[in-house]
């Protein structure tokens, strides 16, 4: 146990004959503790760690492993720059204090990392060329931080730093519906993307067997569709 602590030593020869010394020695304590604000971080940012360890000496040394790799042992209070940790990810810091007399103590924390995440949706699955689409956007990750959008369409922006909005689509083909968002406050970003097929309207054209003759008389005449219908 941590403290004065009394020691004995009994010995017997064969004849039966006993000694006893006592003595007394000081066990020092130390115990490493450590808080990290925060503890749940989007993939890339700033993580400060705070020293909370305690010792019956003079704590002389810190070295944190920050468990993607870095180590730190020149500061008891670092802070460190995590760099695209994957969503999801739980990393194990490790901090290992030393006191001047040589006795040392470790403990660990887990750090968390997630992506900010929206529920996108757009309003049809098909598109005329003339139609309105309209997108939507709500954010999921419930970290208690606004996110600000970005929107274009077909490479261009829309102009639209909030989470809906519409576009009218004035020609057929394939387009992309991209929102870049990032949280207010941390700066971490995301994106998401949707594909837009618009299709033009057919063409209604047609031809007959008669088309020379303005007037016919009553009988079976054949008609030909010429028009697009793509």
């Amino acid at each position: 146990d941590p403290g004065i602590n009394m020691v004995t030593l009994v010995v017997e020869d064969i004849n039966g004959c006993l000694d006893t010394m006592r003595d007394t020695t000081l066990v020092l304590e130390i115990t490493a503790d450590f808080i990290a604000d925060p503890l749940r971080l989007c993939t890339t940012n700033d993580v400060m760690f705070t020293d909370m360890s305690m010792a019956d000496t003079t704590i002389v040394m810190w070295t944190w492993e920050f468990g993607d790799g870095a180590v730190d042992s020149m500061n008891q209070n670092p802070t460190h720059t995590y760099m695209d940790v994957a969503d999801g990810t739980i990393l194990e810091v490790k901090l290992t204090v030393e006191d001047e007399v040589g006795c040392q103590a470790e403990t660990t924390r887990p750090v968390e990392f997630y992506e900010p995440k929206i529920d996108f949706t757009i309003n049809n699955s098909q598109f005329c060329v003339g139609d309105v689409l309209t997108y939507d956007a709500q954010d999921i990750t419930n970290e208690g931080s606004f996110l600000t959008y970005d929107w274009s369409f077909d490479g261009v922006s829309l102009n639209n730093t909030t989470n809906a909005g519409t576009v009218t689509l004035d020609e057929a083909g394939s387009f992309r519906l991209e929102v870049v968002f990032t949280e207010d406050a941390t700066g971490c970003m995301a994106t998401r993307f949707a594909q837009i097929d618009v299709q033009d309207y057919p063409d209604a054209t047609f031809t007959s067997d008669k088309d020379a003759n303005p007037i016919n008389c009553a009988g079976q005449i054949k008609f030909t569709n010429i028009g697009n219908n793509d």
